[in-house]
């Protein structure tokens, strides 16, 4: 590697464990890169080597402020089968918002944070979420359904019926919350 600093050749790259003052404590920021001249007895930190360190320090301070970290919002993302894109549309931040999450690049806002937790461990709540986004995925269990006994409901009453696939069309069935008034809404059972 070259030295920034006098060009020899004889620069290395170094990895540590960082402790860095934030809010009333300490980062502790492991994988922490820089580099060593043995000539010149120069550190210096190149380009590739800050922009690394701003993601493990983004990484700690999430973990600190008790935030999703970028590996945890990729999980969260991939669960629910969504792109990058669609899981901007559906949670809001921007068009490049996970990208940016997911690589450390920004640190995830509390209310961002929360809502995709909730998202996380409610299904309901997710699919509240899926459906008033457009990008309600149908339900791979009712590719084996043979029949069911579903509830209909409407203003005024509950009816049970007995339906088999051909009575159900997934996409209608999986719209729990129309977009005017009460309609018809299907319930499981």
């Amino acid at each position: 590697m070259l030295c920034d600093f006098c060009d020899s050749d004889s620069a290395v790259a170094l990895v540590t464990t960082e402790s860095i003052p934030y809010r009333n404590g300490t980062l502790r920021v492991e994988g922490y890169e820089s580099s060593h001249c043995a000539s010149c007895g120069e550190d210096f930190i190149t380009s590739e080597q800050s922009r690394a360190n701003d993601r493990r320090v983004l990484r700690a301070r999430a973990v600190f402020d008790e935030l999703l970290t970028g590996d945890q919002i990729l999980a969260i993302r991939e669960c629910l089968g969504l792109s990058q894109t669609e899981a901007a549309e559906v949670f809001g931040g921007g068009p490049n918002a996970f990208y940016k999450y997911e690589r450390s690049e920004v640190l995830v806002s509390r209310a961002m944070d929360l809502l995709l937790r909730l998202a996380d461990s409610s299904g309901d709540a997710a699919d509240w979420l899926l459906q008033r986004a457009g990008k309600a995925k149908a339900s791979a269990a009712w590719s084996t359904v043979s029949q069911a006994n579903v509830v209909v409901l409407n203003e005024s009453r509950r009816t049970l019926r007995h339906v088999t696939p051909q009575d159900l069309n997934v996409e209608a069935a999986n719209d729990w919350y129309p977009a005017s008034g009460y309609g018809e809404q299907v319930a499981y059972g």
